[in-house]
């Protein structure tokens, strides 16, 4: 018999605090006490701090904490309130920091010296964590009296409480290509000097990382030495680990061998060279109708406090977390995540496989020899060169962002969890493996930006934190939501959109995706989602695909053999900009799926400067270079320009497709003119699909 599944969304529209109520004091005893142990003079005295914090445990920078008392009112500045009373009183608090929900309650003592005798009011202050109360004294004037604390945790309005704390000190780059990524991880990869770890959704060992100019004329040998294999190979004394996904373990282990090759399970099997492998399912199941849950947002903020030790060790009590589980059908979950961890210094996070495919230029030219697989042939690649051969490959678009400083320590949290947790199980290859011990940044920050690494994963670490701050974000849009990515059906998002765009009139939505096709499983909810953006924002929503155009003329006998090519790009990308002050990119595409189960992971950052110096990048990109000078910083601009480009290039495909056949090389010249500006083009499909299933399947 299944079980019923929990679908609802936790968030909270305004603020919370998540409140801790510790009896707490400068010299604490190890264990509660009773109050027969208190001083007879101060049995009826209470000493109380408020001790201001984030949701993370950790104290707060240009907090105002504000209490009123007996009609006095206290402004505080990043301090806690102290104060001693020997009679009943109230207190009414405000808790406010930059960016972070506000905070507002009243606290009541009734005079008595127990654990309840504390009251807070709202009562559901402390919606998403529970409170802890615990009885510790301290002793003043050698007098044993009780002593109360009450930790304040703010939730961020911009990141996700259940995940990662935010970090700030970060340096961070954002690639968007194949080539300028991978270069920039091989490079990286030379300078390590204790450890790497590397997840890939496919792995191939002689995916080449970096491919020089000239490459088209490199031996295998040549070729062979910037392969990620070869490269991993080259480090000396350095731990190596990789994470492959393993598709559908339950149905056969030897199905672990479609995404790996002989090569790097080898490497999995030697023991005792410090390069080791181990292959992971993800053991999600689910029913092709039925929806998987949003897990209740519980936060342990007590456990939390009693962590990082800013605090002290107050005793915290029902800190026990809350799991959910599945009774379902189809093992079709995966490991996505393609993060690169680097001495625990530095971390890429992206949407891009160690995998031929995940490779290209920032031009996306449709005749590239570099994107071609590994074992082409010098032939084949001047062949392509010449443009009398298509590659192998077609143009891919995709981001990977480089962290480097304290929040690539939480990558790497997420991969030594599921590393330690393949081994419990047995994963594949996990018997020659050994236990990934704790972290620590050591390093001297080297930035100023504040990141925060999010992900999704499945049972037993029950993570939705990617979905938390894009739904977040999404509550706070005012002038445009862009949205870049391999897919475009996530209606657990969408629904968060559409509210925002009703609330805000002038809110824009725009939209980058591939074309999809009726045999697409999660086509039905891209078209519903379409339609319901077209009907009831017709004139605030742009619906885009991007293409890659050339155009050959050779000689031959019969006269001229023309061709042209409007190229569909492999929008492979995950990428989320809102308002030039919120982006968030990785592996996590908008489908339910990404959001729910999926293993993925991305990283968040809040920055008015780092993204929108990132949108403009983008948009000129879009736009094409005889265009990017209009790209600027009016949200409404933009969009009209993006739209207009975009009805530009599809008439400008018409032209080509109905004018190529008889045109002469001098007209194919002269016709530049006629050449589309950058890569958009309007995309839109019918509501004809194949598959009806549920939302989160695909």
């Amino acid at each position: 018999m299944k079980r019923a599944h929990v679908n609802r969304i936790g968030y909270l529209v305004t603020a919370f605090a998540l409140v801790s109520l510790t009896l707490a004091c400068s010299k604490r005893t190890s264990n509660p006490i009773s109050t027969e142990t208190y001083d007879s003079s101060c049995r009826n005295t209470l000493a109380l701090t408020i001790q201001p914090a984030d949701i993370w445990g950790r104290r707060l920078t240009g907090a105002t904490l504000t209490v009123v008392a007996d009609g006095q009112t206290t402004d505080l500045s990043d301090e806690p309130y102290r104060e001693g009373v020997s009679a009943p009183k109230q207190w009414i608090v405000k808790l406010t920091a930059p960016s972070y929900f506000e905070a507002q309650f009243t606290i009541d003592w009734n005079g008595e010296m127990s654990a309840d005798s504390l009251s807070l009011t709202p009562k559901d202050v402390a919606t998403t964590a529970r409170t802890a109360k615990s009885f510790f004294t301290s002793e003043e004037g050698g007098k044993r009296c009780p002593a109360y604390t009450l930790f304040i945790g703010l939730d961020h309005q911009w990141f996700a409480a259940t995940g990662r704390p935010p970090r700030g000190g970060n340096l961070l780059t954002l690639y968007r290509d194949g080539e300028s990524y991978w270069k920039a991880v091989y490079d990286d990869l030379t300078t390590a000097k204790r450890s790497v770890t590397m997840a890939t959704w496919w792995w191939q060992s002689n995916f080449e990382m970096f491919r020089p100019a000239g490459h088209e004329t490199l031996g295998t040998i040549e070729r062979k030495a910037n392969t990620v294999v070869a490269v991993l190979n080259r480090l000396s004394g350095v731990t190596r680990r990789v994470l492959i996904n393993q598709f559908a373990a339950d149905i056969s282990e030897g199905i672990a061998y479609v995404n790996t090759d002989r090569e790097i399970r080898d490497i999995g099997r030697t023991l005792g060279d410090d390069f080791e492998v181990i292959v992971q399912p993800n053991r999600v199941s689910l029913s092709p109708l039925e929806e998987y849950p949003i897990f209740e947002r519980t936060v342990p903020f007590e456990k939390r406090l009693l962590a990082i030790g800013d605090f002290g060790a107050p005793i915290f009590s029902n800190t026990a977390l809350v799991k959910q589980s599945l009774d379902v059908d189809l093992g079709i979950a995966s490991y996505h995540q393609k993060p690169v961890v680097i001495d625990t210094r530095i971390a890429y996070i992206s949407g891009m496989n160690v995998k031929s495919t995940d490779w290209d230029t920032s031009t996306h030219a449709i005749f590239n020899s570099r994107r071609m697989k590994f074992d082409s042939t010098t032939a084949e690649r001047l062949a392509v060169q010449a443009k009398t051969q298509l590659p192998d490959l077609g143009p891919r678009k995709d981001y990977g962002m480089r962290i480097e400083g304290p929040a690539a320590l939480d990558a790497e949290d997420v991969l030594r969890l599921r590393w330690n947790e393949g081994r419990r199980v047995g994963d594949f290859l996990s018997e020659y493996s050994t236990p990934y011990g704790d972290l620590q940044y050591n390093d001297t920050p080297p930035g100023t930006l504040t990141a925060q690494v999010v992900a999704t994963m499945p049972p037993p670490f029950d993570e939705q934190s990617i979905f938390e701050t894009l739904e977040k974000a999404v509550r706070k849009a005012e002038h445009f939501i862009y949205i870049e990515d391999q897919y475009f059906r996530v209606p657990m998002l969408d629904a968060v959109i559409r509210e925002r765009m009703q609330q805000v009139p002038g809110l824009l939505l725009i939209v980058v995706t591939k074309a999809i096709t009726d045999s697409d499983g999660g086509k039905k909810y891209t078209y519903l989602a379409h339609k319901a953006y077209r009907d009831n924002f017709p004139e605030r929503y742009l619906m885009l695909q991007l293409k890659s155009f050339d155009v050959t003329s050779f000689p031959t006998s019969d006269g001229p053999m023309n061709t042209v090519y409007f190229e569909p790009i492999d929008t492979h990308s995950k990428i989320t900009i809102i308002d030039d002050l919120y982006l968030c990119v990785g592996s996590a595409n908008k489908n339910n799926r990404g959001l729910k189960y999926e293993g993925e992971l991305n990283v968040a950052v809040v920055d008015a400067d780092f993204v929108k110096e990132q949108r403009r990048s983008i948009f000129r990109h879009l736009v094409g270079a005889a265009l990017a000078d209009q790209i600027g910083d009016d949200a409404d601009a933009n969009f009209a320009l993006l739209r207009d480009t975009a009805t530009a290039n599809d008439e400008r495909e018409t032209f080509w497709r109905d004018a190529i056949a008889t045109m002469s090389a001098a007209e194919i010249d002269a016709a530049s003119d006629m050449r589309p500006d950058g890569f958009v083009y309007p995309l839109d499909f019918t509501s004809t699909y194949i598959l009806d299933v549920g939302p989160d399947l695909y």
